[in-house]
């Protein structure tokens, strides 16, 4: 409690699934023999060694890919480099996208479809690509 209020509570009624794959495909590469955790609608952990309790749901895809939501609020696929506070809202981003960059065909293989490209500073365009 802080200040009268409840501010953590050991106890949860949200439920805690754990997801099993041959490959996961995060936002930092592949993992091999990856683990999910998600407790309620949010992903916790991600990994080869992730903790869960005794009680959480097992749900394994053996032989497959699966690819956790993730935004990336720092990504630098599709540029290159960041942006940083070179970009107003009236600029056009989509001429900043760089064609060659390795990084969108890691992402592509990972099974992200489209990407939102915004700079940090704020209010920014924004192009999906």
């Amino acid at each position: 409690y802080v200040d009268g209020r409840r501010v953590f509570d050991r106890e949860s009624n949200e439920r805690v699934r754990v997801i099993s794959a041959q490959h996961v495909y995060a936002s930092d590469g592949i993992v091999k023999d990856g683990t999910v955790a998600v407790v309620g609608s949010k992903i916790r952990m991600v990994g080869e060694d992730v903790s869960y309790p005794s009680d959480a749901e097992m749900i394994d895809f053996p032989g497959c890919v699966i690819v956790p939501g993730f935004v990336d609020l720092t990504t630098k696929v599709g540029t290159g480099s960041s942006f940083g506070d070179r970009v107003s809202l009236n600029d056009k981003i989509g001429d900043l996208l760089a064609t060659d960059d390795d990084q969108i065909k890691l992402a592509r293989q990972g099974g992200v479809a489209t990407g939102l490209l915004a700079s940090g500073n704020l209010p920014s365009p924004v192009v999906a690509f």
